[in-house]
């Protein structure tokens, strides 16, 4: 149905943007982080959501907010976020991988039918 790749600079989600792309529970995540663990975290799921919101093919616009991703090793998942009351929050939208290449985050996810 879909391929979304995105690219990021480490560092390029800047603090004062994290209201608008992260929901609570992810900036509470982030928050725990040292640093430059939270660079890397941020742009790593901003990378994700940019990579999901590029692979869909439907016209319903969401907005970062509306989905929550959750970060597993090299992979990550996507998944209805409590602020998007449209959608049931088990239910599983994808499944994504990540690389880091130097400064450099990349993000892929391919969904089928």
């Amino acid at each position: 149905m879909g391929i979304g790749i995105d690219a990021e600079a480490v560092g390029a989600v800047g603090r004062d943007v994290w209201e608008v792309v992260f929901v609570p529970r992810e900036i509470r995540l982030l928050e725990t982080l040292p640093p430059e663990r939270q660079r890397l975290a941020a742009t790593i799921v901003f990378s994700a959501k940019e990579s999901f919101y590029k692979c869909r093919s439907t016209t319903q616009r969401l907005d970062f907010t509306d989905v929550e991703i959750h970060v597993c090793e090299s992979k990550f998942t996507v998944r209805p976020s409590d602020t998007n009351p449209a959608r049931n929050r088990s239910s599983l939208l994808a499944i994504g991988a990540f690389a880091i290449e130097g400064n450099r985050v990349l993000t892929g996810i391919a969904i089928s039918r």
